[in-house]
């Protein structure tokens, strides 16, 4: 699945799940963070959290209300697909904004020096 292919609407079983800038907060809320991707592969409690956190209902705040999918109900071929899913995800997210926030820092560095240069 590559960014190109990536869809923002996963169906399963009938059921609809889109995946909102909310939901990647949350993935990483439910991970712990970036600092916890190491432990994913062999950690199935982190990948149960993960996919949770994608089936989850939310309103308008971003506090649960409920479920897409009952998460205790998914099968296994279904959990992967949704962990897959919502992995790569947040891997494009993560990816993307660490370039792009590495390139303003950079700018902004560029900026001061030149500034200072000219002082």
């Amino acid at each position: 699945m590559t960014e190109e292919t990536l869809s923002d609407v996963l169906t399963v079983n009938g059921i609809t799940i889109t995946m909102y800038a909310g939901t990647i907060v949350k993935i990483d809320e439910a991970i712990g963070g970036f600092s916890k991707l190491d432990d994913l592969p062999v950690n199935p409690e982190l990948q149960s959290k993960l996919v949770d956190a994608i089936v989850a209902k939310y309103d308008e705040d971003g506090n649960r209300d409920g479920y897409l999918i009952s998460p205790f109900t998914i099968k296994s071929a279904d959990f992967q697909k949704i962990y897959e899913w919502g992995l790569k995800h947040y891997e494009v997210f993560i990816l993307n904004s660490s370039t792009k926030t590495m390139k303003m820092l950079k700018n902004i560095q560029t900026g001061i020096m030149g500034s200072q240069t000219n002082s």
